[in-house]
């Protein structure tokens, strides 16, 4: 690869991760014709100007017809053997919104929507220890009672009037669509949690709790902080879609 130029050769890739009912699931892809028999979660080279997570879920799109969030935290890299060498391979998560019927690369590769146990003995060798880290980090949070709540479970909190710290890891644009939990939340995108946790939430013992769309960037998002030292975080399971479904109020974020 040494006559390859460095944007050539970059590559990140996309898993994309819904919650059905509790159950999470993988979508998957085959790669192309000369391997129809691998399957794999979506990846490619990086488009040039693009960031890496961007150009992952350009590839989601693309090949699995898949659409929704992606995590600009880097979740986990492998190496991928590509023209006679080893290429690093960048790996982001990517909470799908919706699952195309028609996409562009159809006609070039089988889909396949499996759950999270099956895509990891299903998935081509290289990525299944990207795969085995994602079943740990939800295996972690559903064995541990304090690192997970209901949307019910957070409702009855609330009214009860108890000191929470309601942190909202979404970006700006979905506030505006789906509202907020309450006008007191702080506000700090995923991609900023690390670097600004500490001057937002200044109580290491504070009770947290994370949300996002869908339940899984609060995941990451808790394991972040608590990494940072944080001793008391939680996360809601289902994020705002499940709050939503459960009929729970929000409110219009303040402007």
């Amino acid at each position: 690869m040494a006559n390859k130029p460095d944007w050539l050769t970059e590559r990140s890739a996309a898993i994309p991760i819904f919650n059905d009912n509790g159950v999470i699931k993988i979508v998957l892809v085959t790669t192309k014709s000369k391997h129809k028999a691998n399957w794999i979660f979506p990846k490619g080279q990086i488009e040039l100007g693009m960031t890496p997570y961007d150009s992952a879920a350009k590839e989601a799109y693309e090949e699995a017809g898949v659409i929704g969030k992606v995590s600009p935290v880097l979740f986990d890299e492998y190496q991928h053997d590509k023209w006679g060498g080893k290429m690093c391979v960048k790996v982001y998560t990517l909470e799908v919104d919706s699952i195309l019927e028609q996409w562009k690369e159809m006609r070039d590769r089988k889909r396949q929507i499996l759950t999270l146990d099956d895509a990891i003995n299903t998935v081509q060798s290289e990525q299944k220890n990207a795969l085995l880290k994602l079943k740990q980090q939800f295996t972690s949070q559903d064995q541990t009672q304090a690192t997970s709540i209901t949307p019910a479970q957070l409702n009855r909190e609330i009214k009860a009037d108890k000191n929470i710290v309601l942190l909202d890891v979404r970006e700006s644009s979905e506030q505006l669509i789906n509202g907020v939990l309450s006008n007191d939340d702080v506000h700090i995108p995923l991609n900023l949690v690390e670097g600004k946790a500490d001057s937002k939430i200044k109580n290491r013992h504070a009770k947290i709790v994370v949300y996002c769309g869908k339940g899984i960037r609060g995941v990451t998002a808790a394991n972040t902080l608590n990494l940072m030292g944080y001793t008391n975080v939680t996360n809601l399971k289902g994020g705002m879609k499940a709050w939503q479904e459960a009929g729970l109020q929000t409110v219009v974020p303040k402007q």
